[in-house]
């Protein structure tokens, strides 16, 4: 146990981060050139794949740069979060930018994920419709409400130290973190999951829905292989943000910064930088 929290406390949370959001965006960026390479590639539903893609790419990149600021700048001498950390990490997010591009992508990507288990659902009880058809909705979905969650973000801004990103303020009720973006990660993950036992229901034990659906078996394999993996993700999302999210005075402004356990900040980094992995991996 000594050697474990030995080896925990020689890895500071910033390079954990920027170790996963660089793989996770390099993950992001095989995919993207993969399928601009071979342009076959591209058949639904890997198509909605590829914007989930694109927003974790961005969610990487900017926890990425972040983290690479913090690191440059970072003095762990003094706080258990580094008050230079903290002067650097406050500058970085004080026009509310980074904070609106963190909560627009952070709810993009679970709502593709949720779009694809919703198309596979609608494969399923309405075969004769086209899939591509439906794309205009699930855009209109996403990014509507993406947009809206990611202005709310930005203009209630703050740099979270524990999570070493930029994101909503600190001091803010409960209900509002989970109007932006835990609300909609559970709801997500409950709809998809529902589709999921629908899905299986209806392949397994209809022979008629079977036969009918024979010509799109390629792309109904892909959709539940896809929402398999990230529903997988995004659960194990849910739990580290609950975790660190649980720590005692996390949320109150009289002790805002004491630092969640090291192992919840390091665990919350690598669940990050999965995002672009987990697509890489559904890609193959």
């Amino acid at each position: 146990t000594s050697l474990i929290s030995l080896l925990l406390m020689s890895i500071r949370v910033s390079e954990a981060h920027v170790a996963w959001s660089a793989l996770s965006a390099l993950s992001c960026l095989a995919v993207i050139g993969i399928s601009l390479r071979f342009p076959s590639l591209r058949k639904f539903p890997s198509n909605m794949l590829l914007w989930k893609t694109a927003c974790d790419l961005m969610t990487s990149l900017v926890i990425l740069g972040i983290n690479v600021s913090l690191l440059l700048g970072e003095d762990d001498q003094q706080f258990p979060v580094g008050k230079r950390q903290f002067e650097v990490g406050s500058r970085l997010c004080s026009n509310g930018v980074l904070a609106g591009v963190m909560g627009f992508c952070l709810l993009a990507s679970p709502g593709w994920f949720v779009t694809l288990a919703y198309n596979l659902n609608r494969s399923l009880h309405d075969p004769f419709t086209k899939p591509q058809s439906r794309m205009t909705k699930y855009h209109l979905w996403v990014w509507s409400t993406s947009l809206t969650a990611g202005v709310a973000t930005g203009l209630l801004h703050e740099y979270r130290p524990n999570l070493h990103l930029c994101w909503s303020c600190h001091g803010l009720p409960a209900s509002v973190n989970w109007l932006l973006l835990y609300g909609w990660l559970v709801a997500y993950w409950l709809l998809a999951a529902g589709y999921m036992v629908d899905a299986y229901f209806w392949t397994v034990h209809s022979r008629r829905v079977t036969e009918r659906l024979s010509s799109r078996s390629a792309q109904l394999r892909s959709s539940i292989l896809y929402v398999a993996i990230f529903g997988l993700h995004w659960g194990l999302a849910a739990i580290t943000f609950g975790l660190i999210f649980g720590q005692p005075g996390f949320t109150s402004p009289t002790t805002a910064f004491t630092p969640a356990l090291l192992e919840y900040r390091l665990l919350f980094a690598a669940n990050l930088g999965l995002l672009g992995i987990t697509d890489a991996i559904s890609w193959l």
